[in-house]
This record gives structure tokens, C-alpha cells and sequence, in this order.
């Protein structure tokens, strides 16, 4: 019954949470982890 991941949803994920810890930390948020790692159209191909 797994659906099936979407990277998109699984970095927007990690992204809250990275900036949850940076604010904790008291960094700048959002931090440099905000660009979205791959490029949208090697996903279309």
C-alpha cells in the first residue's frame, strides 16, 4: 500500500526541518538548502 514518494514532497519535507533546526540554532532562514537539488526536467525524460 505504499504510495508512490515524490522527491518534491520528500525535500519539502527535509527543507521544514532543516529550517526548524537552523531557527533553533538561531541561523538565517531560510538557509542555502532552500534550491531544490535536481534539475525538474531530467524527471520528465
Amino acid at each position: 500500500m505504499n504510495a508512490p514518494v515524490r522527491l518534491d514532497e520528500v525535500w519539502a519535507f527535509c527543507v521544514a526541518r532543516l529550517d526548524d533546526d537552523a531557527a533553533a540554532a538561531g541561523a538565517a532562514v531560510p538557509g542555502p538548502w532552500r534550491a531544490f537539488p535536481y534539475d525538474q526536467q531530467d524527471e520528465a525524460s
